[in-house]
C-alpha cells in the first residue's frame, strides 16, 4: 500500500500515513481554504488500509490551530481510525499549557468512547 504524504504549508497539516513503517500522523496547522482536498484522500486511504490494517497502531494528532470545517473532517478521521480495531488508539498531542486543546481531546475519547492518549508535545 502506498503511503499518503502532505507537506505542511500556513493553511494546512503535514500528513503521514504508511501502514509500512507503521507511521500515522497529521500535525500543524489546519485552516484550508478547501478541507475536502486534504481530508478527504486522508478517509479515501483509511478505508483501503482497514480492509488489511496493521495489528497495533497509533495516529499522532497534533494541530496548533484548526477551524470549525477541519474540525468536522478531523473527528471523523478520528473515529475512523480508532475503529479499524481495538489496537487502534489516538494520540493526541498539545503543549504543556494549552487547556483548549486538551479538553478538546477528552472531549472527542468520551462523546465517541475511543482510546486517546495524551502526551506533551516536545519542543
Amino acid at each position: 500500500m502506498k503511503d499518503l504524504q502532505f507537506i505542511s504549508s500556513e493553511k494546512t497539516p503535514e500528513v503521514f500515513l504508511s501502514k509500512e513503517s507503521n507511521r500515522f500522523s497529521i500535525l500543524g496547522r489546519s485552516i484550508p481554504d478547501n478541507p475536502v482536498s486534504i481530508y478527504g484522500p486522508i478517509t479515501e486511504w483509511l478505508a483501503i488500509y482497514s480492509d488489511s490494517p496493521n495489528e497495533q497502531a497509533e495516529l499522532e494528532v497534533y494541530l496548533e490551530y484548526f477551524n470549525t470545517s477541519s474540525h468536522k473532517f478531523l473527528l471523523e478521521i478520528i473515529v475512523q481510525f480508532a475503529s479499524i480495531n481495538s489496537n487502534h488508539s489516538i494520540c493526541w498531542l498539545h503543549e504543556e499549557d494549552d487547556i483548549d486543546l486538551i479538553e478538546i481531546g477528552e472531549q472527542i475519547a468520551e462523546r465517541y468512547d475511543i482510546t486517546v492518549n495524551f502526551r506533551e508535545k516536545l519542543p
